[in-house]
């Protein structure tokens, strides 16, 4: 199978996520801050900062037609998938809370950073976690990285066992930015990362992920 990087390919979903990781880098400074003004200013600039890179993303996404030359013809669909999606993270996150809550598992170390930063900024947290992060997350894992990589794709050429190796390589960098170290803690966020992939690829269409990124980041936030 020949593959012709006619955009940047990864080295434009890294540079995406960059300017992503960049840009709320500010966040770790709210916990030390004691100045609510200042706390309130620096929430506001941060997100407003995300609004402005979701437009911009989000554009950019559209923008490049991955579904031409045959690789993945649109086709009526059902909505089965997304449903069983729907019920799968909703088991995942129940699941999840259960164990917690009879002290078989604990809070990963993101969820227990993000549970912290949520009891002292929620309604930034509310925003910042359960709407822009599934949008930004989406835009750039799922988006970019699929339609970039499957652009590049000799359509004539394509394997189908190769998909199963592309969603593989992007559950793992999906995955890796969200723990801080190996632990079974990555396989809940693999399962999350081919749910959402699965979706995109099946539906082509980056708002579907977007919306059960939102959802579970939600359900999560209430449950655990």
């Amino acid at each position: 199978m020949r593959i012709k990087l006619e955009y940047s390919g990864l080295g434009t979903v890294f540079m995406f996520f960059i300017v992503y990781q960049l840009m709320i880098a500010p966040e770790s400074i709210l916990t030390i801050i004691n100045n609510t003004m200042v706390s309130k200013l620096l929430e506001s600039t941060m997100l407003i900062l995300a609004t402005l890179f979701i437009f911009y993303t989000y554009n950019y996404v559209n923008q490049i037609n991955y579904w031409q030359g045959g690789l993945f013809k649109k086709r009526e669909h059902s909505w089965l998938p997304l449903v069983i999606s729907i019920w799968i993270l909703l088991f995942l996150q129940w699941g999840d809370s259960f164990l917690i809550a009879k002290g078989i598992i604990s809070n990963t170390q993101n969820q227990t950073e993000l549970l912290k930063k949520f009891d002292d900024y929620p309604i930034y947290m509310l925003i910042s976690g359960n709407v822009m992060a599934p949008f930004i997350e989406e835009l750039i894992f799922r988006g970019l990285f699929y339609k970039l990589l499957f652009n590049a794709i000799d359509a004539d050429q394509f394997k189908k066992r190769v998909l199963f190796l592309i969603i593989f390589l992007n559950t793992i960098i999906f995955a890796v930015p969200h723990l801080s170290s190996v632990s079974f803690d990555f396989i809940p966020y693999m399962l999350i990362a081919i749910i959402f992939s699965i979706n995109f690829i099946y539906y082509k269409n980056i708002e579907i992920p977007i919306v059960l990124h939102m959802m579970n980041n939600l359900i999560a936030s209430f449950l655990v």
